[in-house]
């Protein structure tokens, strides 16, 4: 049986994290992956070499989740705003499992609020609301399914993309 690689990606805020991990139990044996770890720097900054480090990690992650006999379903989720560095990072992976790219939005009003909720609970910086927002306009473009979270809990929309594999 083929392994199934599921990206979520979306502005911060869209619910990434909290559907990927209801999603990996319901995938289980799943591994989740959050690319945010992976570019946790302090300061944090965004340089071509910090960019480079980042993606490097992230595909050995991929590659090494992939390989491992124990993992059946890897989901990863990261606010991917570029067609082109989500082509790049995936590149090559469709070999070794089925890829489900779904991209998780919601509307403006919606967002903000998560977004200004995490804020006052000291998850996220000032801020946080605006760089959300101007992210919204990336994904309409992008070859992927797409889900509104807007009306879905977290545990509806795992469902959602569970039913995708007949899961």
């Amino acid at each position: 049986m083929k392994k199934h690689l599921v990206v979520l990606n979306g502005p911060m805020g869209v619910g990434k994290t909290a559907v990927g991990k209801r999603l990996a139990d319901r995938l289980a044996p799943a591994l989740f992956l959050d690319g945010d770890w992976c570019w946790d720097l302090h300061p944090f900054t965004v340089t071509a070499d910090t960019k480079a480090l980042v993606l490097k990690n992230i595909r050995t992650f991929l590659e090494n989740g992939l390989a491992c006999p124990a993992v059946e379903t890897l989901v990863f989720v990261w606010v991917l705003q570029e067609e082109a560095a989500a082509l790049e990072l995936l590149a090559g992976l469709e070999e070794r499992a089925e890829i489900l790219r779904v991209t998780l939005g919601a509307d403006d009003a919606v967002l903000a609020g998560r977004v200004s909720r995490d804020i006052a609970a000291g998850k996220r910086a000032p801020g946080s609301v605006e760089r959300s927002l101007s992210y919204q306009k990336f994904y309409p473009g992008q070859r992927t399914l797409h889900l509104d979270t807007s009306r879905l809990t977290p545990e509806e929309a795992a469902a959602a993309i569970a039913g995708l594999l007949g899961r």
